[in-house]
Order: C-alpha cells, then structure tokens, then sequence
C-alpha cells in the first residue's frame, strides 16, 4: 500500500490488492475506488493533480485529464512528484531517475544507487536505499 497526500490536501492510496483510491474531502474520510483500474503498488500525484502511478510488475502510468496512459518507463520501484512536477523514479534496479518536462525524458542520477523508495517536499528528494541508508538531493530554485 502506498499514500500520497497532494498539496492541496487531497488523498491518493493504492490498495493491497492494487487498486487506486482518492479521497473527496481533504480529511480523507471517505475515499471512492477508482474503476477499472488494478494492479498498482506506488502512486504520486504533481501539479494540476496528474496522477503517477506505478504497476506492480515495474511499468510508470500517468492519470491527466480523465484517462490512464503507460509511459515508456519500466523497471520502476517507485514513484514521488515534487511540488514544482520533477518527478522522481526509483527503479527496481536500486538507480534514481528524474524528469523535470513532464515525463518525457528522463535523466538518470549517477550518484545514487541501491535505492529502494523515494520521497519529495519542497527542499528536495529524499530516498531510502535497500541497504537503510539515507539519500538526498536538494532542489536548485528552478525546481
């Protein structure tokens, strides 16, 4: 299961059994299942409210304007949508990846390695490697 509390106050969750909810209200008191949709572990939502959401079986989704669509990314671990909308991957193979336009590209972090998830704010990424140590990389005003 994984949450993610959008700055507006907004609830996304996947569920064990991977299925994707959003709350209604910003106490997060009632959540409605989104339909026809499964198979996701990690979710992450960015400016605008785009939904990012990762398949269990490692491939990248994108929720924009009332419809999913794949992504060419995979072999990702998880997901995190930094406030400015860098978005941040871990892949299953412990490397960082980012994309500051949107998904369309994205550049992998040579300085990190044996990450297993990862987490934004707005200072900067912060991430856990398999091994439990901590990894951060601070924003540039641009992001």
């Amino acid at each position: 299961m994984c949450v993610h509390v959008w700055a507006n106050g907004l609830i996304w969750l996947t569920g064990g059994d991977g299925s994707v909810w959003a709350s209604d209200n910003i106490y997060g008191s009632s959540c409605t299942k989104i339909i026809g949709v499964s198979g996701f572990s990690r979710v992450s939502v960015g400016p605008g409210g785009v939904v990012w959401a990762v398949k269990s079986n490692g491939t990248l989704w994108k929720f924009a304007m009332g419809s999913w669509t794949k992504t060419a990314a995979s072999g990702i671990g998880d997901v995190a949508v930094a406030p400015k909308g860098i978005i941040w991957l871990a892949g299953k193979n412990g490397t960082i990846w980012s994309s500051p336009d949107n998904g369309v590209t994205f550049s992998q972090d040579e300085e990190a390695s044996g990450i297993e998830n990862i987490a934004t704010g707005k200072a900067g990424a912060w991430a856990i490697g398999l091994n439990g140590k901590l990894w951060r990389k601070l924003f540039s005003p641009q992001f």
